[in-house]
């Protein structure tokens, strides 16, 4: 597949293509080979925490979508499990901006949906508002909480999601950023991959309600997102590839570009010495 990239590639425009393409067969499970040796997904949910909740855990697999239902978005390898968002990960609005919220003595930094998008943290300006005696323990971020805009103007900017790393110290969230917070890290990259890839952006497009013109998504919409989830070690090997595949359209996208760029000048610059000679005037009808 790698090998081929290039050949089926021969513009700028088709890399974006290209990669949702990536992205599809990713979260599909057709981009690496399975482990029939792997643990389930079923039994990592199974085991996953201890006490009191363990009961609710059963009652979720039991009404659970695997790879031999009819009603999934598609069939998953075997294997796999859908699961909700609310099962394996914790939801959380942000705080509002309101006018007590202007810095004073207890200021931090706050991420807005000007710093979330698909699959990166824009983090050259971010603002700070004022907390609360202890808030900031109940709201401060934690490396690989996932961030999904509720709301934009644009149907297609809905439900931008991108990944945290601890990037700055005492950071927390604006309403309009929603947190997902997983009950095992190992797992937010991969979600991460789906919830931005085709299948994952048309889901919580269905989900958006409109009002006036602006697309939303709520806590509860997102907490009933359905995904699917690989055993752990395949979800490794998809994000691995994936990373691969990407540095690769990187590379592809800046080679066209640059090849691109460069004879756009090689023509203006035989335009240029060509409209200079007697036969200018032909040479300038044939240019437009």
């Amino acid at each position: 597949f790698i090998g081929h990239l290039p050949r089926i590639t021969a513009r700028p425009d088709q890399i974006k293509q290209l990669r949702q393409t990536i992205l599809n067969l990713a979260v599909r499970g057709q981009l690496v080979p399975q482990d029939p040796d792997e643990e389930p997904s079923k039994r990592w949910f199974a085991g996953l925490g201890r006490g009191s909740k363990s009961q609710k855990r059963k009652d979720v697999l039991s009404q659970a979508k695997s790879d031999e239902d009819g009603d999934s978005p598609f069939s998953p390898p075997i294997g796999w499990i859908w699961l909700k968002v609310a099962d394996v990960f914790e939801v959380a609005g942000g705080i509002q901006k309101t006018p007590n919220r202007t810095p004073r003595n207890n200021a931090f930094p706050y991420l807005g949906v000007g710093n979330v998008y698909r699959g990166r943290l824009d983090l050259r300006e971010v603002k700070k508002f004022e907390l609360e005696d202890g808030e900031l323990e109940r709201r401060r971020l934690e490396p690989s909480d996932l961030l999904i805009i509720e709301g934009n103007g644009s149907i297609n900017e809905i439900g931008r999601c991108a990944i945290w790393h601890g990037e700055i110290a005492d950071c927390v969230h604006q309403n309009h950023v929603i947190r997902c917070r997983p009950k095992d890290l190992k797992i937010a990259p991969f979600t991460l991959l789906f919830l931005n890839s085709p299948l994952g952006v048309e889901i919580m497009q269905r989900l958006a309600i409109t009002s006036s013109g602006l697309f939303s998504l709520s806590v509860g919409k997102i907490r009933e997102i359905d995904i699917p989830l690989p055993p752990l070690p395949e979800q490794l090997r998809i994000v691995a590839k994936v990373d691969e595949l990407m540095a690769l359209c990187d590379q592809l996208e800046a080679s066209l570009t640059t090849a691109q760029t460069e004879a756009s000048r090689l023509l203006e610059s035989v335009l240029h010495n060509a409209l200079n000679t007697p036969a200018s005037s032909q040479i300038s009808q044939l240019s437009t």
